[in-house]
């Protein structure tokens, strides 16, 4: 899974600057070591972290076998990928997340109201939007409203609160 991408070099000393997809640079503290894919998923090579610090909302990364700037500038573009399966709630979520872009959604009584095409981060709940064409709905990702979700078929079920439709 890839949870970051390289947006370049940073200082002298061979660091590069790691967007986290998760928006949590802090969850590089936590690794070894990533595989380091190229942008046309060419080549694929492991690396060893040395070193990280967290700066500005991103990642800044030593790797053991990056001696230089004009070393670590060649990985600009790069995506950076777990090794093994080791993934954060975060993480997890936004895989789960992905899966559900595109799912139908109906309602308990059959009727089709659409398909889910974002996923809104929200300080309580997640929010799914739903849309059929120029009409848009929003749904609270709660209990109380998503009775059902059936990966395998593609397909939500849900009850909406009043006023919703």
């Amino acid at each position: 899974m890839d949870i970051g991408l390289i947006l370049g070099a940073f200082g002298i000393k061979g660091e590069v600057r790691i967007l986290s997809f998760t928006d949590e640079p802090e969850r590089f503290l936590e690794l070894k070591e990533v595989i380091l894919v190229d942008p046309d998923n060419e080549s694929e090579l492991k690396y060893e972290i040395e070193k990280v610090r967290v700066h500005k909302r991103n990642a800044l990364v030593k790797f053991r076998e990056v001696k230089d700037r004009t070393q670590a500038e060649k990985f600009e573009g790069t995506y950076v990928r777990l090794v093994g399966s080791i993934m954060t709630v975060v993480e997890e979520v936004r895989i789960i997340n992905d899966k559900l872009i595109g799912m139908e959604i109906f309602t308990k009584s059959g009727e089709r109201l659409g398909v889910l095409e974002e996923v809104i981060q929200t300080g309580a709940n997640e929010v799914y939007e739903v849309r059929d064409g120029e009409r848009s709905i929003l749904l609270p990702a709660i209990c109380e409203v998503i009775l059902e979700i059936d990966l395998e078929h593609g397909r939500m079920v849900v009850d909406p609160l009043p006023g919703l439709l």
